[in-house]
């Protein structure tokens, strides 16, 4: 407003509007919120808790700014997503965080994203997603987490063009960041194959080679095109295992091979829960062991577990299951539909 009326331009109907409901954030509220966001595109349990204290201290500093709830929204459905925290233990802080949001800025961009990506990921409500998701990108096209993550809704809707070229324009918004590139990883496959998604996870890892997310992806890609020893290094990057395992593990590869050293990583996950039944399903069928990947589709689904809408996608394997009767009831109870190729 004060450089409008110093150039004398006059402010149409709608700017003048969007003023009138702007206000002036706490300064140590907007640091604050600013470092969770840093820790929050990392996804590793650890840096996503970081960015809870973050923007709890966002909150305290100014309890009326609505964007530090829209972040709290994101990280519950995240520490989820990344089984740091069961379904029960995250839904009332998702629903609590984004209520407050939407009721201190409900025509804030962020807050459509955030309640799009919990429509998908926590509600399984498909078509609720995607109106919010457009929502958010009609209110800011510049946002390119929206338009990752509308990607990979489009993905699991088995629209893979559209979900191309949504993330597309991600990646071209935000080049440098390793997340947006290892997420666009699945969206690749999905359409080019194994050896492409794996060619953009490997992007991803030269901006960041420690990214939690992008080492979370790598063993499906490199052990899918062959490339056993890369598949080993993410694997010991992502899973949280013990010194002494990761040790038994690696000789196991050396002696055995691949393939006993994933048989090896299935009876530790498993044994100690260390990720959601969603997770474990994936790991059985990417090493073909389909009548364990149903029975932790199964689980997964009586669990609500956020990770099961990629069920019929590439990164989740499935494929020989298609035919299946237990897993075409999962498919069908869900919404979702089976790819006709």
């Amino acid at each position: 407003r004060q450089i409008a009326d110093e150039v004398m331009i006059e402010l149409t109907s709608g700017e003048e509007q969007m003023l009138a409901k702007s206000r002036t954030a706490d300064r140590e509220a907007v640091d604050a919120f600013l470092k969770g966001y840093v820790y929050l595109e990392d996804l590793h349990p650890d840096a996503l808790y970081k960015a809870l204290d973050f923007l709890n201290q966002a909150v305290e500093k100014d309890p009326e700014w609505g964007p530090p709830y829209a972040g709290l929204t994101l990280i519950w459905g995240a520490l989820a997503q990344m089984s740091a925290v069961t379904p029960e233990v995250a839904g009332p802080h998702i629903f609590t965080n984004l209520s407050k949001a939407m009721e201190l800025d409900p025509n804030l961009p962020e807050t459509y994203f955030v309640k799009a990506g919990m429509a998908v990921w926590q509600e399984w409500n498909w078509e609720k997603g995607e109106q919010a998701f457009l929502k958010g990108i009609a209110a800011n096209p510049n946002d390119e987490m929206a338009r990752i993550y509308y990607a990979h809704l489009l993905m699991i809707l088995n629209r893979p063009n559209e979900a191309y070229l949504q993330g597309q324009l991600a990646v071209k918004l935000d080049p440098k960041n390793a997340l947006i590139q290892a997420l666009f990883a699945p969206v690749v496959c999905e359409v080019h194959g194994w050896e492409a998604g794996y060619n953009q996870v490997q992007k991803a890892l030269e901006l960041d080679p420690t990214n939690f997310f992008a080492n979370n992806f790598l063993d499906q890609f490199a052990i899918s095109t062959g490339n056993y020893d890369h598949a080993m290094e993410g694997i010991m990057t992502f899973l949280p295992f013990r010194d002494e395992i990761i040790e038994e593990i690696r000789g196991i590869y050396t002696k055995e091979g691949m393939y006993e050293a994933y048989d090896a990583i299935l009876a530790q996950l498993e044994l100690h829960s260390l990720v959601g039944p969603g997770d474990i399903a994936m790991r059985f069928a990417l090493v073909n062991r389909h009548d364990k990947a149903l029975e932790y589709i199964e689980s997964a689904y009586k669990y609500h577990d956020p990770n099961l809408p990629y069920l019929t996608t590439k990164i989740y394997c499935t494929e020989p299951l298609f035919s299946n009767p237990r897993f075409i009831a999962v498919v069908e109870k869900m919404g979702l539909t089976i790819p006709d190729e």
